[in-house]
């Protein structure tokens, strides 16, 4: 039996290729920093011309960052934790490398560059924790959007699944917890939060793909409050 690269890409980040925590250990060099921040738009900006099929500015994209992890490897590395943020993210650019060079499986190709852009965010150092949790919530909109999307029906699939909804629910919970300190805050929690009680006790695609796009939604509405460009 065939497996397909959707299955083993789900193994693969079942297996710890991105179980990491948001808050774990980020880069602290400045000239890295600046690199990272370069990539981050371009990543997700793949997402919406894989979507549009728009191959002419998927590839655009990919090579400003090619460009970027090119820099990225030329600065000297500070320490073995950025070490160990550096590899992660060479590993999953050199998937999206291969799945760029191949374009026979859209769905693999979107799920590498979610990884890839949720190791950016693990890597990144944030000036307030609200800031990388906000991000994080974005990528697991995004991911469970794809898984959903691109279903492969994988026990493991659906095991990563659970793991997100766990990781929404918590992150959530942080952003809740800072929003009711602010004025307007709790009217943005009324909002929000029973989109994300229904994905975590929903089970079926079609609706958990419905729920995602409106969580995506909500997260603008977030950084919007939060004036996060």
């Amino acid at each position: 039996m065939k497996i397909s690269k959707r299955t083993i890409i789900a193994l693969l980040i079942g297996a710890g290729a991105l179980v990491q925590s948001a808050h774990a250990q980020p880069m602290e060099n400045t000239g890295v920093m600046s690199v990272l921040s370069s990539m981050e738009s371009p990543a997700e900006d793949m997402l919406d011309a894989i979507d549009g099929k728009d191959m002419k500015k998927l590839n655009i994209l990919y090579h400003k960052i090619n460009i970027s992890i090119e820099e990225l490897n030329k600065l000297p590395v500070n320490g073995e934790a950025e070490g160990r943020q550096r590899a992660m993210l060479n590993s999953w650019f050199n998937l999206i490398a291969l799945e760029m060079k191949e374009m026979d499986d859209f769905p693999a190709l979107a799920s590498v560059i979610n990884q890839f852009s949720g190791q950016l965010i693990i890597a990144t150092k944030f000036e307030h924790t609200y800031q990388k949790n906000i991000a994080w919530m974005d990528y697991l909109g995004r991911e469970l959007l794809l898984l959903n999307t691109y279903s492969s029906k994988s026990t493991h699939e659906k095991a990563l699944i659970q793991v997100r909804k766990a990781e929404l629910n918590k992150t959530w919970k942080s952003i809740r917890s800072l929003l009711t300190t602010q004025q307007g805050g709790n009217a943005l929690i009324t909002k929000i939060d029973p989109t994300v009680q229904a994905i975590l006790h929903e089970s079926k695609a079609s609706k958990l793909i419905a729920l995602s796009i409106k969580e995506l939604d909500m997260v603008d509405d977030v950084e919007s409050f939060f004036h996060i460009e």
